[in-house]
């Protein structure tokens, strides 16, 4: 079933449909695939689609929050002596910092 859903909505997305997009974007994040998701709702986006917009803005603040809520348990694991916690935390901020 929700293959043949997938294969409509990206045909409607082809056809540039932004509702198509946006319910595609829809049936990833309900399967739990968000590296699918954002792109396609990024296009509904660019489609004009506001409801899309707002579903994005919210997928992304939810990975940012996600992503605080880590780093906090990362440095405290960290400041416990944990060496992997340690490395893992330097090299995320190493990478924040090359990215910026």
């Amino acid at each position: 079933m929700h293959l043949q859903a997938e294969i409509y909505l990206k045909t409607g997305m082809r056809l540039h449909d932004a509702p198509s997009a946006r319910n595609l974007g829809l049936l990833f994040l309900a399967n739990n695939r968000i590296g699918e998701a954002t792109p396609v709702l990024s296009t509904a986006v660019q489609m004009g689609d506001s409801d899309a917009r707002e579903i994005l803005e919210s997928v992304v603040s939810e990975a940012k929050q996600k992503e605080m809520e880590m780093l906090e348990k990362l440095r405290g694991f960290a400041k416990m002596g944990d060496e992997k916690a340690i490395k893992l935390l330097s090299e995320f901020e190493a990478n924040q910092s090359t990215s910026t």
